[in-house]
């Protein structure tokens, strides 16, 4: 866990960023959907970056190793 470390304090400086945000601009409620909005953009993302790992991992399979190189 401790290569996350500087991941996770970003994520929460982000988190704390969209709240802040939510709140003066709506108070508690736009507070809670913009955390929200926040939580479930970077499931997406981190579940759409995974799946793009999985597609190049078995591409670079079948790859030459230059075209690995390249890649």
């Amino acid at each position: 866990m401790r290569h996350f470390y500087l991941d996770f304090i970003f994520t929460a400086i982000a988190l704390a960023v969209a709240a802040w945000w939510g709140y003066s601009h709506g108070g508690m409620g736009g507070m809670i959907t913009t955390l929200s909005i926040t939580a479930i953009l970077a499931v997406m993302e981190i579940s759409l970056s995974f799946d793009n790992a999985v597609v190049n991992a078995s591409v670079l399979k079948a790859g030459t190793s230059f075209g690995k190189r390249y890649f």
